[in-house]
């Protein structure tokens, strides 16, 4: 919504390369369609994506003028999201969201509130994922192994950690 330009977010060598269909958002994506994505999509696109995603809006927010975050959304930048297909006809309510709210607030969401939404999803998923062999189906990192005797360990190398120094 920041962006003027060039379309930043998918065009066709990334939907390939991602192995995915969609370029909406995904919100108020079915189900089945949301777990046949997450089976197919190829991780290491999704990095580089994220990678060179991040870089660009990166790059549009240090040429920004500051006060243009406290701005809405032009309509007709929230019409070319419309045009693009970047949201559901079932999630149309993000476009009066986006709408009536400052940029600042848009670009935050995402990254400062939104995975609260999901915190419930999370924990009913945590299950089924640590029976998948993977990272979070291994044992803690940390937590409970490395203490000795009541004294915590480092976590580089089992290090013990040096006592406090008594106040006095």
């Amino acid at each position: 919504m920041l962006a003027v330009a060039k379309r930043l977010i998918l065009d066709g060598e990334w939907l390939k390369r991602l192995g995915i269909r969609h370029t909406d958002c995904g919100n108020g994506m079915p189900q089945s369609n949301a777990a046949r994505m997450s089976r197919t999509k190829n991780i290491g696109a999704l990095l580089a994506y994220r990678r060179i995603f991040g870089r660009r809006t990166q790059s549009i927010l240090r040429r920004l003028n500051p006060e243009a975050l406290w701005e809405k959304p032009a309509p007709e930048r929230v019409a070319r999201i419309v045009k693009e297909k970047g949201v559901r006809k079932n999630s149309a309510w993000l476009l009066k969201f986006w709408s009536g709210n400052p940029s600042a607030d848009i670009l935050l969401m995402p990254i400062t509130r939104h995975p609260f939404v999901h915190l419930n999803e999370i924990g009913r998923m945590m299950p089924a994922l640590k029976r998948i062999p993977g990272p979070l189906s291994a044992k803690p990192a940390f937590g409970t192994r490395g203490l000795r005797a009541g004294r915590p360990q480092s976590i580089r190398k089992g290090v013990p950690v040096p006592p406090a120094a008594d106040k006095p």
